[in-house]
């Protein structure tokens, strides 16, 4: 399922943000696999996984949004709410009727997963890797944000192996 994992056109340039979407995509490519008939077992541990993922990203992303005065931040949490309320609802179900989340449903993650990538986080990424903002209206209260991505916040802790990452990967950062 090479088409719904992860490509280089999806970097934000922000190594932290860049690894914890690389393994939702991973994810995403193992349910897309556990749909094609593989163990149930693999399946539904890929599931549970995806759902902690895109916990600690979210929890990551909006911590970083704050700190550096990012303007639609509540916008953009609810955009996470409603993509995580979502893949929980499928998790229930599957687990519920014991019958994998079907190719096109995993299609449709895939694709909202990256528009909210290639979008909504794209906004926000000049935030955090530009010079300093210097505020304006919005949600900032015209307060200016800290200088770069990862000053203070502790991103720099997250290593392959600790993400939670549905694919073994032997490189690391």
């Amino acid at each position: 399922m090479e088409d719904l994992g992860w490509k280089l056109e999806y970097r934000l340039g922000i190594p932290a943000m860049d690894l914890q979407h690389e393994r939702i995509f991973d994810c995403l490519t193992a349910m897309a696999g556990g749909s094609a008939g593989q163990d149930r077992l693999l399946a539904e541990s890929v599931l549970v996984r995806l759902l902690t993922l895109l916990q600690q990203h979210a929890a990551l992303e909006e911590s970083m949004m704050r700190s550096f005065g990012c303007p639609g931040l509540e916008r953009h949490i609810a955009d996470h709410r409603q993509f995580h309320g979502d893949v929980h609802a499928l998790a229930q179900k599957s687990l519920r009727t014991k019958e994998p989340v079907s190719l096109d449903v995993i299609k449709v993650l895939h694709q909202r997963q990256r528009e909210h990538l290639m979008t909504s986080d794209r906004r926000y990424v000049k935030y955090l890797l530009g010079p300093p903002h210097q505020g304006g209206e919005g949600e900032t209260g015209g307060k200016p944000a800290n200088n770069r991505a990862g000053a203070g916040i502790g991103w720099k802790s997250l290593r392959r192996g600790q993400t939670g990452h549905c694919e073994p990967h032997a490189e690391s950062l």
